[in-house]
């Protein structure tokens, strides 16, 4: 008897999901005339080249930042959906700590997705200001990067997510992000697949930033919905 082939699994996220569709297609080339020997640079988004026409390398650039503008969103609906059909949710961590001032017990509940040890905060009195909480980047990358004359691996555009509860600052209050970038350092001496390299390490660090911006929004949402159901 014939087995029936089964479809692939394909994660399924909980509604409500907005629908929405986002299409990014771009083609582009270099044709030259028979009769003439002329090269000329068109351009078309449809799969039958109906819409093909002459563009100049300006017009084609600005096609291109549009079409990785589409790209971008495309990325982040699939963040979205991923995170939606993930089903796994972790409570929020309650814990305390005492007042270094008034020697106050005071309560506090992580952000989501806090991956602080909070443990010498609750045994040892604090002050609040020194408390807060943060995520693991979601991505760290490293280059040799170089000031010294002698280059030195260094971390590169790593992003989390912190929060400040007791902050001074109101706007510290709410989640935020924190991007780690590296000042006068410089990479030398790039031929050219070391440049590709560099290329693909940062491109893929704004791939790690794009998600960062996906999880800042859904954990700056959670957390003042829960803050403000307590107040």
């Amino acid at each position: 008897m014939a087995m029936k082939a089964q479809p692939p699994l394909v994660a399924k996220a909980p509604s409500p999901l907005p629908e929405r569709a986002i299409t990014a297609s771009l083609t582009a080339e270099i044709m030259r005339d028979l009769d003439t020997g002329q090269h000329t640079l068109v351009a078309y988004s449809g799969g039958n080249a109906s819409d093909i026409s002459e563009i100049t390398p300006a017009q084609l650039l600005a096609r291109v930042s549009a079409e990785r503008a589409r790209l971008d969103a495309i990325e982040r609906l699939a963040i979205e959906y991923a995170d939606a059909a993930n089903t796994t949710s972790d409570e929020p961590h309650t814990w305390s700590f005492t007042h270094s001032g008034s020697g106050a017990s005071v309560p506090v509940t992580c952000m989501p997705g806090c991956t602080m040890n909070h443990s010498l905060d609750t045994e040892t009195p604090s002050h609040p200001v020194d408390v807060y909480c943060w995520t693991d980047p979601v991505a760290t990358a490293t280059l040799p990067l170089d000031n010294t004359g002698s280059p030195e691996e260094y971390n590169v555009l790593s992003t989390r997510i912190e929060v400040d509860p007791f902050a001074p600052d109101m706007a510290r209050r709410q989640p935020f992000a924190v991007v780690e970038f590296i000042d006068e350092h410089y990479i030398g001496g790039l031929d050219p697949d070391a440049l590709a390299a560099v290329i693909r390490t940062v491109s893929n660090q704004l791939t790690a930033m794009r998600q960062a911006h996906t999880r800042l929004v859904q954990i700056r949402g959670q957390y003042l919905q829960r803050t403000e159901a307590q107040a």
